[in-house]
Order: C-alpha cells, then sequence, then structure tokens
C-alpha cells in the first residue's frame, strides 16, 4: 500500500459522486481531479451529465466519438532557468478509458518564450467527463526530466480560440516572484462529428 493515486475518471465515467484521492500526493491524477471541480464557479460541486440521469444509460463501451478536439501548442512563456537545456509540453486527457489519450510536443531549447507550434487531435465520446491536464516538463544538459508547472482544465468549459493559460505548481498553487509569469499559449478547437452535437463547446 502506497500514496499514489490512481486515475479518478475510471468511475467518474460510470458515475460516482465521490472519489478518494491522496491529496498529500500531487501528480497528473490530482490535478486532473482538482481540474473537474474548476467549473461551477470553483465551488467543488458540478452537476451530473444528463445522459447519466437518465434511465437509458449509453453502453460506454459502444459509444461513437461525438467531439473532434484539436490542441495546437504555440509557446510557453517564462521558461528559462539556469541548468535546463530543453522544455517540452504533455498533453493528457482524463476521461473514461477510450477517451484518455496523451500526446507530447519535441523538445524545444529553454528560452524566455518557448515556440512549438504543434497540433493534437482527440476524439471524443464524452467530454462531459474529461479534462486536459498541460504538464510542462525540463530537461537539464544530463537528460534528467523535471517538472515546471502544469495547468488543467474540463472539456465542458474550454472555449474555442488562442489563449494564456497561467502554470500552477505541483500542489496547485501559484507560482510566486519570477515563476508567476509563467504560462502557456494554446489554440483550442472543438467541432462535432457526424451531427453528435448541434454546436461546437
Amino acid at each position: 500500500v502506497d500514496s499514489s493515486n490512481y486515475d479518478p475518471f475510471l468511475v467518474f465515467g460510470v458515475g460516482a459522486q465521490i472519489v478518494a484521492m491522496n491529496w498529500q500526493t500531487p501528480g497528473p491524477a490530482m490535478w486532473a481531479y482538482r481540474g473537474m471541480f474548476i467549473d461551477n464557479g470553483g465551488c467543488g460541486y458540478i452537476k451530473k451529465p444528463a445522459w447519466m440521469l437518465s434511465q437509458d444509460v449509453p453502453n460506454l463501451l459502444d459509444a461513437k466519438p461525438r467531439v473532434l478536439l484539436t490542441v495546437k501548442v504555440l509557446s510557453l512563456r517564462r521558461l528559462r532557468h539556469p541548468g535546463i537545456k530543453e522544455n517540452f509540453v504533455n498533453i493528457k486527457l482524463h476521461g473514461i478509458r477510450q477517451d484518455s489519450k496523451e500526446g507530447r510536443t519535441r523538445g524545444v531549447k529553454a528560452f524566455d518564450c518557448c515556440t512549438y507550434d504543434e497540433e493534437f487531435t482527440f476524439s471524443l465520446r464524452f467530454p462531459e467527463v474529461a479534462v486536459l491536464v498541460f504538464t510542462i516538463v525540463t530537461v537539464d544538459s544530463f537528460g534528467k526530466e523535471g517538472f515546471a508547472g502544469q495547468t488543467a482544465v474540463p472539456i465542458n468549459n474550454l472555449r474555442q480560440g488562442t489563449f494564456s493559460m497561467v502554470l500552477k505548481g505541483k500542489n496547485g498553487q501559484r507560482f510566486s516572484g519570477n515563476k508567476s509569469q509563467r504560462a502557456i499559449v494554446v489554440q483550442l478547437q472543438a467541432q462535432p462529428i457526424k451531427g453528435h452535437l448541434k454546436k461546437m463547446i
């Protein structure tokens, strides 16, 4: 037995109301969990999607993709610091098992502004229970990887366009000093697939 966290979306997707997490253990699962409850003013409560409350609950295994999400990582800001050779961005989509996917940008030399211009696409069956997590990973001159910031946002809360999102620490805290300006710039676009949604999220 240890203090690690499992992916809470494995049970959120089948209707769990509460998921026990080890808050003392930061990481992608915890960041996604926090991101899930950003919506509704961050009050800690969000309503379950209508399909989950229906008596005719869809079969998760047979569900077809409804939304095509395109994420373009444009740049990082204020990520240069001593001893770091390059930075890359890890993008992970947390959701039901069929929706969960992960991508990674190439490494870019560490400057005050790192330009990537890389595009990733994700097909989602149930965007209402999905969260996108961006993790910034550093690589030093010895090839050792480190952490430089993260941010998470629920798919249902996404808006289309280009955004600068402030990066946070491992425990979800805002950075202080020069690190407070750390941010990732991304372009987001969501489109319905085969008319499953009447409008884009």
